[in-house]
C-alpha cells in the first residue's frame, strides 16, 4: 500500500487484481477518491513478479530505406516510426528455471496487458526475463552471465543460422548468441556483460536489476559492501572493474556511483519470518543473509522508490541516489520492503512501466 500510495501522486498505477480478489481489494482502497489514480484491472496470473512475467515495451520499428529491416516488430535494421507506436515485446517465461511447477498463467500475463493497453504483442522464442536486463536508453544493456547463461534456461531456439552452432545443431547459450537475441529484439547496440548478481539470490540466478542499473545514459549504480569480507564484495568489484573499463554506444565513459550494501540483523532471516511464509514458498533458512540490495528501485515520473530495510545503510543510500538524480527532478521515498524481499524481489520486480499512450 505504501508503494502504491506515493506512485499514485505522480501518475496513474494499474493494479493487476485476480477475479476472485477484486471486490477485497477496491475495499481496501477506500475512501476511492483519495485513490483516483489507481486503475484494477482483472487479469489471471500465479506469481506477482511483473517485471519478469509481463512485456516490456518498445517504440514500433518501420523498415528503413534500405529494406533490411525485418518489419515492425522492434528489431534492428528499424527505425523508429514518427507515428510514436507501441510494441509489447513478450518473452518466453519458463519460472526462472522451473523453480515453480504452477506458471502457466503467468505465461499469458504479457498477453493479457499487451490487450489491455489495446498494443501489438511480439512473442520473443528464447527464455529471457524483464529483470535480467538494464538499458539507458540509447542501445546500451546490461545484463549479466550468472543468469542468462544458467544452463536452466534451456537451450537457444534456433530459428535461423545465426543462432546454430558450426555443425548446424542447436546449442548452449553462449554471450555472442544472447548479445544476437538483444540486437534482435530491443535493437540493443552494445551489451556490458558483468559475471554475477547479488549473493544469494537463487530465486533469479542473479538479475541484474539487484546489482547494477542506468540512473542515466552514462551513469550506473553499483551495489557495494563497505566491509572487504562480505561475501557480496567480491562480486560487486568484477562488476566495478567491467563497468569502469566500459563505454556506452557512443564511446563515452561509464560513470559508477556506488551505494552501500544492507547489512545486519534486518537482512538475516528469523524464525518469525519462516512462520509466517505461505506454503509453497521457495524455502527460507532461519540465519540466512537474504540477497537485498538497494538497486532494485523504481523510477517514476519525477520520483523514485528506493526500498529500506531497518539497516544502518538505509539513509545513506537514499542521499546517495538523492545527490545524483537531483539534475533530473527525481525525489527519491524510501519504503521499506523487507517483506517483498523474503518473497524473492522487491519494488523494480513487482512492477512494469507502460507508456502513457496506453492508458
Amino acid at each position: 500500500m505504501d508503494i502504491i500510495a506515493i506512485m499514485q501522486k505522480f501518475q496513474t498505477v494499474k493494479l493487476l487484481v485476480r477475479c476472485q480478489e477484486m471486490d477485497n481489494v477496491k475495499c481496501r482502497f477506500m475512501p476511492a477518491e483519495e485513490w483516483k489514480n489507481v486503475m484494477f484491472v482483472e487479469a489471471t496470473y500465479d506469481d506477482i513478479w511483473l517485471r519478469d512475467t509481463g512485456p516490456t515495451f518498445l517504440k514500433k520499428r518501420i523498415p528503413n530505406d534500405a529494406g533490411s529491416g525485418a518489419g515492425s516488430n522492434g528489431r534492428s535494421g528499424d527505425v523508429v516510426s514518427d507515428s510514436g507506436n507501441l510494441l509489447a515485446m513478450r518473452w518466453t517465461f519458463n519460472a526462472w528455471g522451473n523453480k515453480h511447477d504452477n506458471y502457466a498463467n503467468d505465461m499469458t500475463v504479457s498477453g493479457q496487458i499487451a490487450h489491455s493497453a489495446a498494443v501489438d504483442e511480439v512473442q520473443c522464442p528464447q527464455i529471457l526475463e524483464g529483470g535480467s536486463f538494464h538499458t539507458n536508453g540509447n542501445g546500451t544493456f546490461l545484463t549479466t552471465e550468472e543468469c542468462l547463461l544458467h544452463s536452466n534456461r534451456g537451450t537457444l531456439i534456433v530459428e535461423d543460422s545465426v543462432f546454430c552452432d558450426k555443425d548446424g545443431e542447436k546449442g548452449r547459450r553462449t554471450k555472442e548468441q544472447m548479445t544476437t537475441v538483444f540486437q534482435q529484439y530491443l535493437n540493443a547496440h552494445k551489451i556490458i556483460w558483468l559475471p554475477y548478481g547479488v549473493h544469494g539470490d537463487d530465486d533469479t540466478d542473479g538479475h541484474v536489476d539487484n546489482i547494477a542499473c542506468f540512473i542515466s545514459p552514462n551513469k550506473v549504480v553499483l551495489t557495494m559492501p563497505t566491509d572487504c569480507n562480505h561475501v557480496q564484495y567480491s562480486k560487486s568489484m568484477a562488476a566495478k572493474s567491467i563497468l569502469e573499463s566500459s563505454t556506452d554506444v557512443n564511446g563515452q565513459p561509464l560513470e559508477v556511483i556506488c551505494l552501500p550494501h544492507p547489512t545486519g540483523p534486518s537482512m538475516i532471516i528469523t524464525e518469525e519470518d519462516v512462520a509466517h511464509l505461505d506454503v509453497g514458498a521457495i524455502d527460507r533458512h532461519v540465519g540466512a543473509q537474504m540477497a537485498g540490495s538497494y538497486i532494485n528501485f523504481y523510477i517514476g515520473n519525477s520520483f523514485v522508490l528506493l526500498p529500506q530495510f531497518g539497516c544502518i545503510e538505509d539513509e545513506v543510500a537514499k542521499e546517495i541516489l538523492q545527490q545524483h538524480m537531483k539534475h533530473t527532478g527525481h525525489t527519491v521515498f524510501g519504503v521499506n520492503t523487507r517483506a517483498i524481499l523474503l518473497g524473492g524481489g522487491n519494488i523494480h520486480c513487482i512492477t512494469q512501466q507502460e507508456p502513457s499512450g496506453c492508458l
